[in-house]
């Protein structure tokens, strides 16, 4: 199976670097990289690209400012792979990664997508076994582990689904700032393909950096996504009750481990899906 791999970056050329060194020790070497990236850094973009040739299948686009959407929309066409993911510039794969998929989509010929298991970047993890049987994924678990760059998918349901709803994510314009993700694989659902949750599949991403300065803005943007997204799937109104109470029960649960900066954080979110419940 050949695997396409489309990844947008703004101008976190860095970020992007970190990706590109873990593709390039991969130990399943039959894929392809779609690297999207706004023409601001189109120079510096160009020499990454040319610097990683000789290790990886890698293809460059320059796009006009938008949103990741929209950048990724513009990346599609491009994507061959019977096996597609959308890594974000700033997660790393394993050296297992997209052998761990490959092997899990030959032992469930019958599912779709997978979600795969997400680890910090230096967070150690147990072994993980290449053979756990992963169970359904329902429209209401899946939210617990949608983000794009744990979702795999087989390329014939990507060309059924389309194209990303590009009112929602980072950079549109709009006030929905997430929620692209889980539209993406709820559709996926919807459309009457199988999701399955993929334990034996890992992919390290940064955790939440509770000093960030922008992250009080973030809050507020990925809450209006994700009341935006729980209604445009008319999801039942108790789900959507227990979005905005999910916050609450989260800072219990992280407040004796992280203080009050945590704390904080998880009270912005409960406060802005209240306000836009």
């Amino acid at each position: 199976m050949k695997c396409s791999l489309l990844v947008v970056t703004t101008n976190r050329l860095i970020l992007a670097e970190r990706l590109f060194r873990s593709l390039a020790d991969q130990e399943y070497r039959n894929f392809e990289v779609i690297f999207v990236h706004e023409q601001s850094c189109a120079s510096a973009a160009a020499s990454l690209t040319e610097a990683f040739q000789a290790k990886l299948n890698i293809q460059s686009l320059s796009v006009p400012p938008c949103g990741i959407s929209r950048a990724r929309n513009l990346g599609m066409p491009l994507l061959q792979g019977e096996i597609i993911s959308f890594p974000d510039d700033d997660c790393v794969y394993t050296p297992h990664t997209l052998s761990a998929a490959v092997a899990f989509f030959h032992s469930h010929p019958r599912a779709g997508a997978l979600l795969a298991s997400k680890a910090g970047l230096d967070e150690a993890i147990a072994e993980m076994s290449q053979t756990t049987v992963a169970g359904a994924l329902n429209r209401y678990l899946l939210f617990g582990c949608s983000e794009t760059f744990l979702q795999f998918y087989r390329g014939a349901c990507v060309r059924r689904l389309g194209f990303f709803d590009e009112t929602l994510g980072a950079g549109t314009g709009l006030p929905y700032g997430s929620g692209e993700d889980t539209d993406y694989v709820l559709r996926a659902l919807e459309a009457g393909f199988t999701v399955l949750r993929a334990p034996s599949v890992l992919v390290r991403h940064p955790v939440v950096d509770f000093s960030d300065p922008s992250l009080a803005a973030k809050v507020k943007a990925y809450a209006r996504g994700r009341m935006y997204l729980l209604r445009k799937h008319a999801l039942p109104w108790w789900f959507r009750l227990a979005n905005v109470a999910y916050p609450l029960a989260a800072l219990a649960r992280e407040l004796p481990k992280h203080g009050l900066r945590t704390a904080a954080y998880r009270w912005r979110m409960f406060s802005a899906r209240l306000m836009h419940f």
